[in-house]
């Protein structure tokens, strides 16, 4: 599965994505593609890993909401419905999460959720028993927050600084955990734990309070119809590294 980071802070909220689409039984990249939809009217963006265009989908159903806080009061029944509705985005990949980020008008902050298919596991191992969440349930996420998180050598290797205290600090860290995904040892964490999956292109969605931008910073040449090899090309943008 691929990569999305999404950081927030009392500034903005900020994904980060890469654009690979792959065949979970081959591992072969099969195409490329934004995974982040855009809700301007309701100050909100909602970045997608799984099934593909389920994101656009929702963005379509969620067209006729007022504002942040209501695009969170129908997200987990529109995603269910979504689901129910349209087999054909789910042949390949039966599952989707979406991560949605934006500014709540009755809480006045930005806030960012988690909302899955199926089953989800959170909380530290380390620290106690995780928690379970419910498919289709609204799950609060931390400041930061990565899917997957890159191995910690991968994370040392990126310089990675979780002390943020501008925009662009967010927006860097976000970018810099996709790029360490892309070089991170495939797991068994989900049906292509066993191919490197993040490729294709990197690409940058900032929310602020008055304005959504997003733009394609950086672009690996990974070939379609084969499977991802990390090496290939420059792992990063220079500005991220300068």
């Amino acid at each position: 599965m691929t990569a999305l980071a999404i950081i927030r802070s009392d500034r903005a909220v900020v994904i980060a994505s890469d654009g690979a689409c792959h065949d979970p039984n081959s591992g072969l990249l099969t195409a490329c593609g934004s995974k982040v939809a855009f809700l301007p009217e309701c100050s909100c963006i909602i970045g997608q890993r799984g099934a593909f265009g389920v994101g656009d989908v929702m963005r379509y159903r969620l067209a006729a909401c007022r504002d942040f806080d209501d695009v969170l009061l129908q997200a987990p029944a529109q995603l269910e419905a979504v689901f129910d509705e349209h087999e054909e985005l789910t042949q390949f990949t039966p599952h989707a999460t979406l991560f949605i980020g934006g500014w709540s008008v009755e809480r006045t902050r930005f806030e960012t959720y988690r909302i899955s298919t199926r089953e989800k596991r959170t909380g530290d191992k380390a620290a106690g028993p995780e928690q379970v969440v419910a498919p289709y349930t609204l799950e609060p996420l931390p400041e930061g927050y990565s899917a997957p998180m890159p191995a910690q050598q991968q994370l040392d290797q990126l310089q990675i600084n979780w002390d943020l205290e501008s925009l662009q600090e967010d927006c860097f860290l976000a970018l810099k955990l996709i790029c360490a995904a892309r070089i991170s040892p495939p797991t068994d964490d989900d049906e292509l734990g066993i191919y490197y999956s993040v490729g294709g292109f990197l690409q940058l969605t900032v929310l602020t309070r008055d304005r959504i931008t997003s733009e394609i910073v950086h672009r690996w040449p990974d070939p379609l119809g084969e499977k991802i090899d990390p090496s290939r090309g420059e792992l990063c943008p220079a500005f991220l590294m300068s």
